[in-house]
């Protein structure tokens, strides 16, 4: 089958979300790229250390997961390699290709590239949580909260820092997440509800650092180390969501357009290979564009989405200490 990868950006950006856990290796073995992942640096991450619902931080490590450890990602490497692996099995690459329209037919769709055209038979919607080609077929997305997250990259000249664990950090307005990145860069990110954003102080490094002085582990872990920052932060969705529907009629959707999980749950990088898998199967399969086809893969990611769901609960519930907070008062 013949497939064609339109991607608007002409290489693959950096971007925020950098741990990917122990379950991904059966997926990147799967797809034939795991001795390519293991060579290309990203850091081992042998766990994750957190204070939620008490001012403690605890370790959880990865010593019993029967898939070894997590892995702290060189984004613009992972992304390059799994485009490089889909071009040798046969995609067609386009990239810096912006969709100017997407139009249906008698037997599939048109997808118009400024002079281009290409005509196919099934569309996969790839666009994160703007589920672009889902809305333009009508299906609403339900949207779960307001939650985003403003991040910074900061380095240290020291090298001392060799801590790869994923830190998490709660606070009276929302949490904070760092993670050690390949090269000695680490990733600072600030989650709460966007309403409860201050104007536009968030831009301001003064703000950012002020809110970083409320937790104690991270706030210590950079001061250890000697990090300084590098830019104004940055501000991006981490809202949860889903499509009412993953898929229909000549189309479905795969990772955070069909998706979109709170960062809480790590589960945003892996869901996306593993529907991604799910989806070439389906449009492997005898009638890809058949009702029943489209059915069992939305009964798939809902209930992908229940679960979601109840362990987002939980994680919320464990931590109570501050009842006042509207935050907290949203979660609980």
């Amino acid at each position: 089958m013949p497939v064609s990868l339109v991607e608007a950006e002409p290489a693959a950006q950096w971007k925020i979300g950098e741990t990917l856990g122990p379950e991904s290796r059966p997926v990147l073995q799967a797809l034939g790229v795991w001795d390519r992942f293991t060579q290309a640096g990203h850091l081992p991450c042998h766990g994750n250390a957190s204070a939620w619902g008490g001012g403690a931080l605890v370790a959880k490590d990865f010593i019993f997961n029967p898939y070894g450890n997590a892995w702290q990602l060189d984004r613009v490497s992972v992304e390059t390699m799994l485009v490089t692996a889909a071009e040798q099995a046969g995609a067609v690459i386009r990239r810096g290709h912006a969709v100017d329209e997407i139009e249906r037919h008698a037997t599939g769709w048109y997808v118009h590239l400024g002079a281009e055209t290409l005509s196919a038979k099934g569309l996969v919607d790839a666009t994160g949580r703007r589920s672009a080609i889902a809305r333009k077929a009508g299906v609403k997305r339900e949207i779960l909260d307001q939650l985003v997250a403003v991040y910074r990259v900061a380095s240290s000249d020291s090298g001392s820092d060799q801590d790869s664990r994923t830190y998490i950090e709660s606070c009276p307005d929302g949490w904070w997440y760092s993670a050690l990145m390949p090269g000695g860069r680490r990733t600072l990110s600030f989650q709460t509800d966007a309403d409860l954003l201050p104007g536009q102080d968030w831009r301001t490094s003064e703000w950012f650092t002020a809110r970083l002085r409320q937790t104690c582990h991270i706030s210590k872990l950079l001061e250890g180390h000697g990090y300084a920052f590098h830019g104004l932060p940055q501000l991006t969705s981490a809202h949860s969501g889903r499509l009412e529907q993953a898929a229909g009629d000549g189309w479905l959707a795969v990772g955070d357009a069909a998706i979109s999980f709170d960062p809480l749950s790590g589960h945003g990088i892996i869901n996306a290979l593993t529907s991604g898998q799910k989806a070439a199967a389906l449009l492997l399969s005898a009638e890809p564009n058949s009702a029943v086809g489209a059915s069992v893969y939305t009964d798939g990611t809902e209930t992908t989405w229940q679960r979601f769901l109840e362990g987002r609960k939980q994680y919320y519930k464990a931590e109570n200490r501050w009842p006042t907070s509207e935050f907290w008062r949203r979660r609980h």
